[in-house]
């Protein structure tokens, strides 16, 4: 089974969905998340934006600063493959949650 997370803009647009496995029926592992952050570091960045603009967390149960945190200090597993993030729909994704 999947999940697929959304990033909400302050406009409440959504953007980047990013689909991760689920450890359990309706959870999304904390092994999947770090996996996501050290994958694509500048989404996770601008998800960090996103929490600071909202003062909302990313999970009730954790915040994605906490999760870059942990995923550069604490052995996160290997991502492998790590996504750029530098074309145009990326650079569409920050206009998106930065504003004109």
């Amino acid at each position: 089974m999947t999940a697929v997370l959304v990033l909400v803009t302050a406009r409440a647009t959504p953007i980047a969905p990013v689909t991760l496995a689920r450890s359990a029926p309706g959870e999304v592992s904390r092994r999947d998340l770090l996996l996501s952050v050290g994958r694509r570091p500048r989404l996770a960045g601008l998800y960090t934006e996103v929490e600071q603009v909202r003062g909302d967390s990313f999970r009730a149960d954790w915040c994605i600063t906490d999760l870059i945190r942990h995923a550069a200090t604490c052995g996160a597993p290997d991502s492998g493959v790590v996504c750029p993030d530098d074309g145009t729909e990326f650079t569409a994704l920050q206009k998106q949650v930065r504003g004109p």
